[in-house]
């Protein structure tokens, strides 16, 4: 892409930044919303029929729910702006995405 008459590089690149930086936060918390969904219809479905099986995939799915959930926290919070008081924030929220 190419800088029209009144754009420069480093405008397009910030534009990028912040396009590459929506469609992270979108997918991390779409991740969370379906995994949620998935778990409240396994939960749903368990006290329907008491199932043991579908109890323990309950119990498979709460934990993609908080991996899920941990993302979309370490990646709002790498999205953060760096100031003196949260210099560390992104460091941390890269640790602990890891």
């Amino acid at each position: 892409m190419r800088p029209g008459p009144t754009e420069t590089a480093t405008d397009i690149g910030a534009d990028a930044l912040a396009l590459w930086q929506r469609l992270r936060r979108r997918a991390a918390l779409s991740s969370l919303a379906i995994a949620s969904l998935l778990a409240a219809s396994k939960l749903a479905v368990a006290i329907a029929s008491g199932s043991v099986s579908v109890l323990s995939s309950l119990a498979d799915s709460l934990a993609d729910v908080a991996g899920s959930g941990l993302t979309a926290w370490t990646v709002a919070l790498a999205h953060r702006p760096a100031d003196e008081e949260r210099c560390d924030d992104r460091e941390v929220a890269e640790d602990v995405a890891a």
